[in-house]
C-alpha cells in the first residue's frame, strides 16, 4: 500500500502549480493551529460522506476533515515519505467574487523534506472548473507569491 500512496503522492506533486524556486518566508509552525472550525457532522453521499477527524502519528495532532475526498487525501499525507508534517485550514485568505469580498480557508498544507510548504484545495474533478473556486485559487495563487 505505501509503494502505491507514494506514487500518488509523485503524481500530486508533478501536477502542482509551483511558482518560483521555494523560499523561507512562510515558516510552518504559522500553520500550527487552523483558522477555521470545522463542524462535525454527517452529510449525504453527494458531499463525498461523513466529516470527521483522527489523531495524527506523523504530526502528533488532531486532523479535521470536511468529506471522505480530504480524509483520503490527509492519509496519503500521512503515508507519504516525503511529507514531515500537514494540517487543516492553515489560514484565512480574502477573495473577490461577483464585486464582493468573501473569506476564504484552504483545505490543507504540507511541509516537504526539501522545506517547500504547499498549500492547497481538495476538490471533486466536476469541482474544478466552478468559477467561484477558480476565484479562490487565484486568490491563494496571489497570497504565495506574496509570501514565498
Amino acid at each position: 500500500m505505501r509503494k502505491t500512496v507514494n506514487k500518488v503522492s509523485t503524481k500530486i506533486l508533478k501536477k502542482a502549480i509551483w511558482l518560483s524556486i521555494p523560499n523561507t518566508k512562510i515558516d510552518p509552525t504559522d500553520f500550527q493551529n487552523p483558522t477555521r472550525r470545522i463542524i462535525l457532522n454527517k452529510s449525504s453521499e453527494e458531499r463525498h460522506g461523513t466529516s470527521g477527524s483522527y489523531f495524527s502519528p506523523k504530526c502528533k495532532k488532531r486532523i479535521f476533515y470536511e468529506s471522505k475526498l480530504e480524509f483520503d487525501f490527509f492519509t496519503s499525507l500521512e503515508l507519504s515519505s516525503d511529507v514531515i508534517g500537514f494540517g487543516f485550514q492553515p489560514l484565512k485568505i480574502e477573495y473577490k467574487f461577483n464585486d464582493y469580498f468573501y473569506s476564504y480557508y484552504p483545505d490543507f498544507y504540507y511541509q516537504l523534506k526539501n522545506g517547500s510548504c504547499v498549500l492547497g484545495e481538495v476538490k471533486k474533478l466536476n469541482e474544478m472548473g466552478l468559477y467561484l473556486n477558480w476565484s479562490k485559487w487565484k486568490a491563494m495563487k496571489r497570497y504565495c507569491k506574496k509570501n514565498g
